[in-house]
């Protein structure tokens, strides 16, 4: 009998994920979302619409009743999972194990990139020099602070996902960056006319730029020991390598023990002068899971299988590694059924 496994409204890549596990045949798969154009609800597994607008404890024990209405014995929340977590007791006592990637109070500090910084133990890689900054003088003081104009700088907001807010600083013309299509690059002209129309914002990093290459590394792990990882080394031509990297894997090694990290989840490190520096955690699946996917590292099937206790993370065979991976994409038609919520 299949192990009957939910992922609660989420991201899009969720999709990559179920569609892994429904692969090997071992799991009864279901999606729910608010949404009923999200990727996640499209695939051979259970699919409903959650209820609009509840959150807190109301969610939490919507949670609990879809848990107990179709049997869920693995859960991987997205949607409220700190407080999930918190409640890890009342979801057990009804036979359904919660895979969430770290504790109520890491899950806090890493969602917080400023905090998760200053805080982070700097013997197991570097971090690059920055300020916060919460109005237009604090900004131009951190711009001189790290180095002045000439130095490349970004910024980005001290909570957010994905690329939503991160700009390059630059000297060029805002004419010259429209025409240049760099999407992600702001003049210092520019940012601050912005922040000086925001008398005070939400908390902002001013950074050092790290020139060199970028690694995602989407891990699995059960209680702070890592599994497997895929350590994804990217370039501007659109592939990506699956490195072999016994150094960068030690860091996530020594990262996810010191968090206490589990299930699936990412770590984003940059290179500044040859060493890899520190930029953030996400403690979910990545953007980018579905290439890790086909290195060959199903997430979703190993996390659940660690968590019931049917596999120790030394017995995950690695990914491949050295390979290039390239995204394609797809499309499929929006269902002309009406999905409902489920109550």
């Amino acid at each position: 009998m299949k192990t009957r496994v939910w992922f609660n409204k989420g991201f899009s890549v969720i999709h990559h994920v179920l569609n892994a596990m429904h692969a090997t045949g071992q799991w009864e798969l279901y999606a729910t979302h608010t949404t009923p154009e999200a990727p996640m609800l499209y695939g051979p597994w259970h699919h409903e619409l959650e209820p609009a607008g509840l959150t807190g404890r109301k969610y939490l024990n919507w949670a609990l009743e879809y848990c107990k209405k179709h049997r869920i014995e693995v859960f991987f929340p997205c949607k409220e999972k700190s407080l999930i977590k918190k409640h890890e007791a009342e979801f057990a006592a009804i036979g359904t194990t919660l895979v969430v990637s770290a504790s109520p109070e890491v899950l806090r500090l890493v969602d917080h990139k400023a905090e998760f910084l200053q805080t982070f133990p700097t013997h197991i890689c570097p971090i690059p020099d920055f300020r916060t900054f919460h109005t237009l003088d604090e900004f131009n003081q951190a711009v001189e602070e790290l180095g002045g104009e000439r130095k490349a700088l970004c910024f980005k907001p001290s909570v957010g996902i994905y690329a939503s807010g991160f700009r390059m600083l630059t000297r060029k013309s805002r004419m010259t960056l429209l025409l240049g299509n760099e999407l992600y690059a702001m003049s210092y002209q520019e940012a601050r006319a912005y922040f000086g129309n925001n008398r005070k914002f939400a908390k902002m990093m001013l950074m050092e730029v790290c020139e060199g290459t970028e690694r995602s590394i989407d891990c699995v792990a059960l209680n702070g020991e890592l599994a497997q990882c895929v350590i994804r080394s990217k370039s501007k031509e659109g592939a990506q390598v699956s490195e072999d990297n016994a150094a960068v894997e030690q860091m996530a090694r020594e990262i996810t023990r010191h968090y206490g990290l589990n299930g699936i989840f990412n770590i984003q490190l940059k290179d500044r002068g040859g060493v890899p520096n520190m930029l953030e955690i996400n403690a979910r699946p990545s953007g980018g899971m579905h290439l890790s996917i086909t290195a060959g590292l199903n997430f979703g099937h190993v996390a659940a299988l660690m968590a019931l206790g049917h596999l120790t993370p030394d017995q995950v065979p690695a990914p491949k590694r050295n390979v290039r991976m390239l995204a394609i994409m797809g499309s499929v038609l929006v269902r002309d059924d009406v999905l409902e919520e489920v109550h």
